[in-house]
This record gives structure tokens, C-alpha cells and sequence, in this order.
């Protein structure tokens, strides 16, 4: 759902693989918040790997996925794709769906995993010791008394 109410949203659908990166990739850059995009497994997951690139050098939040034969794949994997999309250094996340959701039948939703297990790492920065050492480096140093 998103901030006009429209609890329905419909698909967007693009000619090639690279537009559909390159418009998630500028949302990510207005918006401040990732898109999904899907591609086809391979053919498609190859001819978007420019767009990829310019997503990941841009370090900007883009969840992509993709599908392709039976392989072991969980909800929780969207959930983790997202935090991982969000920490520091942001970037692009994929996200292979196995063919068994695909074509599978549900006949109720899916029982969602607890969301607040899944929270964005805070982003990294030096510990209070680590500054105030080396604030005090400059402090205590010694002139070695020659010129240079």
C-alpha cells in the first residue's frame, strides 16, 4: 500500500530487463526506499546485470527477483533481502523464488515470520573508546625536536 491509498497497485511492465532495474534504481533514488523488480531467471537476470552494476555503485536499495527450478527457498528470504537492501553499505539484493511457489495453489496467505526479527544492522562507525584514543594521540605527542 502506499501513501494515496491505492491498496491495489498494479504492475508495471517494461521492454527489457535493464528499464526495469533502471526505474527501481531511480525510485530508490527519489523515493529513499527500495522497488521490487522481478526478471526472468537467467536470460533475464543477465541482460539486467548493467543496471545491477549502476545500482550497486550508486549504493541505493533495490529488491530484485527472479525464479527458476526447484531449489530450497523460504518467505523469510524477502524479509532478509529487505534488511540486507537497507544496512550500510545499501545496494541491490536477489532473491531466487523456487518453482513450487510459483505454481503453487494457496488457499489461504501465507503465515508471515515475526518482522521485528528482521531489522535493519546499524550502521557502522567507531567505538566512543577508539575516538577518544585517538583524540588524545595528538594531544600527548612528543616534538622530536628536528626540522624537516
Amino acid at each position: 500500500m502506499n501513501h494515496l491509498g491505492n491498496e491495489d497497485p498494479q504492475m508495471l511492465l517494461c521492454l527489457h530487463e535493464e528499464h526495469a532495474v533502471a526505474i527501481a534504481h531511480g525510485y530508490a533514488k527519489v523515493a529513499g526506499e527500495p522497488l521490487a523488480v522481478i526478471l526472468h531467471s537467467n536470460v533475464g537476470l543477465m541482460h539486467g546485470t548493467m543496471a545491477i552494476f549502476n545500482v550497486c555503485c550508486d549504493r541505493v536499495p533495490v529488491l530484485i527477483y527472479g525464479a527458476t527450478g526447484p531449489v530450497d527457498a523460504a518467505l523469510e528470504s524477502m524479509l532478509r533481502a529487505d534488511v540486507i537492501a537497507w544496512s550500510e553499505p545499501k545496494g541491490p539484493t536477489y532473491v531466487n523464488f523456487d518453482v513450487s511457489i510459483q505454481e503453487k495453489q494457496h488457499e489461504k496467505a501465507p503465515e508471515l515470520p515475526d518482522f521485528a526479527r528482521y531489522q535493519p544492522s546499524p550502521p557502522a562507525a567507531p567505538s566512543a573508546e577508539g575516538v577518544a584514543r585517538a583524540a588524545d594521540l595528538p594531544k600527548n605527542a612528543k616534538a622530536l625536536g628536528r626540522r624537516f
